[in-house]
């Protein structure tokens, strides 16, 4: 994808904090990792939906293969951090439940 530097950091800057999220995930910690997911996604989410429209020299455009990569990426981190979230509720749910007096 080639992009103005300003767009190629914060392109490269979600790479990064997804990498991480997934190395958190791995080791277990949800929360870490959701919200590493989640900074991620948002940083993708802008070059995808408010960057185009910035005046730029040079302009910053996307074409239709890079914008169904973020598309792709964006998914992906929202579908991980869905699970994670959903999964932290109901391990906490079950907790509670084993645990009545925590209530």
């Amino acid at each position: 994808m080639e992009m103005p530097d300003a767009m190629e950091m914060i392109f490269q800057s979600a790479l990064i904090l997804g990498r991480r999220g997934g190395v958190e995930d791995l080791m277990g910690d949800a929360e870490t990792a959701a919200l590493l997911y989640s900074k991620a996604a948002h940083l993708l989410v802008f070059l995808l939906v408010e960057a185009p429209s910035l005046i730029l020299n040079p302009p910053f455009s996307l074409t239709s293969r890079d914008r169904y990569r973020l598309r792709s990426y964006i998914e992906i981190l929202n579908r991980r951090q869905g699970y994670l979230r959903s999964n932290a509720c109901g391990i906490s749910q079950v907790q509670r439940q084993a645990m009545p007096h925590l209530k």
